[in-house]
């Protein structure tokens, strides 16, 4: 199991692309949080933004393609894609991985 942590500027874009990941089957399920604060340097400038903080969960065997789909569709330049693996319930395991 993977799970990749992203942000979007908005909740519209956020759940349009996961409506997008999950009907291309790239996740198996995608949590949209409430309105997050970051504050990050970018180009030089201190930066606070308004984000919603987007978790998805994946397959090893789909990360590179739920990457890549993510870059082609996300409105940053750079947009945040950080994968951790891990392991959890062996049922919820056999849940993702079909």
């Amino acid at each position: 199991m993977i799970l990749v942590l992203t942000t979007y500027p908005d909740r519209a874009d956020a759940l349009k692309f996961a409506e997008l990941a999950i009907k291309e089957k790239l996740a198996g399920c995608i949590q949209i949080s409430s309105p997050i604060t970051s504050v990050y340097s970018w180009q030089g400038e201190l930066k606070h933004d308004s984000e919603v903080q987007v978790l998805i969960k994946t397959t090893e065997s789909q990360l590179q393609t739920l990457e890549k789909r993510l870059h082609e569709t996300h409105p940053y330049s750079l947009p945040q894609f950080i994968a951790i693996t891990g392991s959890g319930s062996k049922k919820y395991e056999d849940w993702l991985q079909s």
